[in-house]
């Protein structure tokens, strides 16, 4: 099988999942991503790229629609992966007549807002969205975006996830050979609400428990998980249904010297 994925940054996660589905049988793959961008301070490295049969657009080709659609053609793909719909050189390829027969597949990540930009976005984009034969969503706020989106529960997918197999290996035996689970976890997510503490609050009384501590970090712990902190509490203490306490364990520390 052809696959061709239209991409735009790439991260270590993604790469991992890009390289083991190369290395099926059968499939071949052709990744279009985004060269490195300054601006991004990415962390990227050539070692990323390894055993993918990568197309680097420069920042000069990123817009070329006509450069984008010849290298997807010289290809002849029979599934097609697009990020969204952000960025119209990728949008485009699912009008093409050239790629009838193949098949759209979208990823999504947009949480829902209920904003007014996105209730009209049916209207926009409701076209290309039906072009799509499968649309892959992280988490429950995309998904909740792609039904309002009119997307037919048929067509999405969640539950979905990816990770750097290679860079957690062994983690899990070291961990148990070092004794029994502690009584508690470690959730990962950003403060803003969209993704995560709506969720984990109402979970945890549920639970029944009383009690919940949330570590905010930063390279220092004495500028940005301040200020995130510090927004946390007047955001809950607004509520009125929490006590908040803020502990800054190392804002008077002095900064660490190389």
């Amino acid at each position: 099988m052809r696959i061709v994925v239209c991409w735009t940054d790439l991260s270590g996660y993604v790469a991992a999942c890009f390289r083991a589905l190369a290395a099926q049988k059968e499939i071949e793959l052709l990744v279009l991503l985004f060269a490195p961008r300054k601006e991004l301070d990415q962390a990227f490295t050539e070692d990323l790229l390894r055993g993918l049969n990568v197309r680097l657009l420069k920042p000069a080709e990123r817009d070329d629609a006509e450069l984008v659609h010849s290298i997807v053609v010289a290809h002849n793909p029979q599934v097609i992966v697009v990020p969204g719909w952000l960025h119209p050189p990728y949008k485009q390829l699912a009008t093409l007549p050239e790629f009838g027969q193949s098949r759209f597949i979208m990823t999504m990540d947009n949480p829902w807002k209920s904003s007014l930009r996105q209730r009209l976005g049916r209207f926009k984009v409701g076209g290309y969205l039906k072009r799509m034969n499968a649309i892959f969503v992280a988490g429950e706020r995309a998904w909740q975006f792609a039904q309002q989106l009119g997307v037919p529960e048929t067509k999405i997918y969640r539950g979905v996830y990816g990770f750097d197999l290679p860079a957690f290996a062994g983690v899990y035996e070291k961990r148990l050979a070092r004794g029994p689970w502690p009584r508690r976890f470690l959730f990962m997510g950003r403060y803003v609400t969209v993704k995560g503490l709506d969720y984990l609050l109402p979970a945890y009384e549920e639970e029944g428990k009383s009690h919940l501590t949330v570590a905010i970090g930063c390279t220092g712990g004495r500028h940005r998980s301040v200020v995130i902190a510090e927004h946390l509490a007047r955001e809950y203490q607004a509520r009125g249904d929490f006590m908040v306490e803020v502990v800054h364990r190392d804002v008077e520390k002095p900064p660490h010297r190389p």
